[in-house]
């Protein structure tokens, strides 16, 4: 698993941007966007990287658009390969929208917070009938039947209209791929339309401007440049008083553990960032976290053993084990610990509330009554996409008075949504 944080934020510094969409129907205008990044010394990356390497294209897109500054996405009439082999969308494009998307909100804080820019052909101009004539080729060269041509495109409209803001995401199809959540509020802000190469230029000259690359696109910058390039909505859930109140006990426990499922309103990722900045705790570190997304292939010790590796430096090889060594680091510290494991896998999430908590809970309050240390304390805040139905026979809900040794589920009633979506311009 990926989990060195240093690395993924030196990369996330860097001037790279991340270029998504079909390939053989879009060369062209991938090449031109590559073009202009270059002018203004950013990096494009894309997937023809992992066509030279030997990792699986889902590790390349998690490790590539991670590291990256910018995601643009150049969308045209084809919808593309599919994730999964039996077919079923989304596409790489798509899953590379969804990976943005996650990463949005989990640095929708920073002041490096990932840009997006989503570049669609005009349907009144040359590059749309260019993007259609292309996309029959590869059709044909897929040897691809009228009725799957069709279904493609009807894909592919659906995609596009997902990112407009008027049409809701894709069923959630499997663990791999983050559902999007869509605000209606946010109709047209993100996708701008060009008819040519001269406008698609334009586009991205401008988007890089605003967003604080354009110093070396001066003398090429369209004569009427916008004072404002609007980026989507960052206005997110907060949570309730209902919750923070009952994170907050007098007597503040050795340990409590949040879960965050996938709400109605509210993506889990989302909520807990806001979580983690509203800091119950007062903790002094509450950006920590593991992003579980990126590899699901380890079972649950060797996540909890790469999570107590990178935040303690210690080691077990049973959860037994595991747990009592990173109850007495806890323990030793004098302040309060905040850590958040995103993105959990269901069978994962279970197991550990189950199994794994009341034991470690245990151990925390073991080892700070040994300790004497009534300062020290964890608090876990897990992530995941299973449904509440499914984690509330493992929980307490948030006007239960049960002890912290039983996890607490968050409910529709432990955050709050805006109304109004926020407006950001760079």
């Amino acid at each position: 698993m990926e989990f060195d944080l240093s690395l993924k934020r030196e990369l996330r510094y860097s001037p790279t941007a991340f270029i998504s969409g079909t390939f053989a129907d879009m060369e062209r205008w991938r090449d031109e966007a590559r073009n202009v990044l270059e002018r203004a010394k950013i990096f494009g990356i894309d997937l023809r990287t992992a066509a030279l390497g030997h990792r699986p294209t889902k590790e390349h897109i998690d490790r590539d658009l991670d590291g990256s500054r910018i995601l643009i996405g150049i969308y045209g009439d084809r919808y593309g390969s599919r994730v999964r082999p039996d077919n079923a969308p989304p596409s790489w494009s798509h899953y590379e929208y969804a990976r943005y998307t996650h990463l949005a909100e989990l640095y929708r804080h920073a002041p490096d917070r990932p840009e997006l820019l989503v570049l669609v052909p005009d349907k009144t101009g040359p590059a749309y009938i260019e993007a259609k004539q292309e996309a029959e080729r590869v059709f044909d060269e897929e040897k691809l039947t009228q009725q799957e041509r069709d279904e493609d495109r009807a894909l592919q409209q659906r995609f596009i209209a997902m990112l407009e803001g008027v049409a809701d995401d894709f069923a959630e199809y499997s663990d791999n791929i983050p559902p999007v959540q869509v605000d209606p509020n946010m109709r047209g802000k993100i996708v701008a339309r060009f008819e040519d190469v001269t406008t698609m230029r334009e586009e991205i000259f401008t988007f890089l401007a605003v967003i604080g690359f354009g110093q070396y696109l001066q003398s090429t910058l369209p004569a009427a440049t916008p004072a404002a390039y609007t980026q989507p909505a960052v206005a997110g859930p907060v949570p309730a008083p209902k919750l923070i109140t009952r994170l907050t006990p007098v007597d503040r426990p050795a340990g409590a553990c949040v879960v965050v499922p996938r709400l109605e309103k509210a993506d889990p990722a989302a909520v807990g960032v806001a979580l983690s900045h509203a800091n119950p705790w007062d903790t002094p570190e509450p950006e920590e976290f593991i992003d579980l997304s990126v590899d699901r292939g380890g079972d649950l010790l060797q996540t909890l053993q790469d999570f107590a590796d990178l935040r303690y430096g210690v080691s077990g090889e049973t959860f037994e084990a595991l747990t009592g060594e990173t109850a007495r680091a806890v323990a030793g510290l004098e302040e309060p610990e905040m850590f958040r494991l995103d993105a959990m896998p269901r069978g994962h999430v279970i197991k550990f509330l189950k199994e794994v908590w009341p034991r470690f809970h245990a151990q925390l309050a073991t080892a700070r009554k040994a300790s004497g240390n009534d300062g020290s304390g964890l608090l876990l805040i897990l992530t995941t996409t299973s449904t509440p139905a499914a984690l509330k026979p493992h929980c307490q809900g948030l006007g239960d008075a049960k002890p912290f040794n039983t996890p607490i589920l968050v409910d529709n009633t432990g955050v709050e949504i805006p109304t109004k979506p926020s407006t950001r311009t760079a």
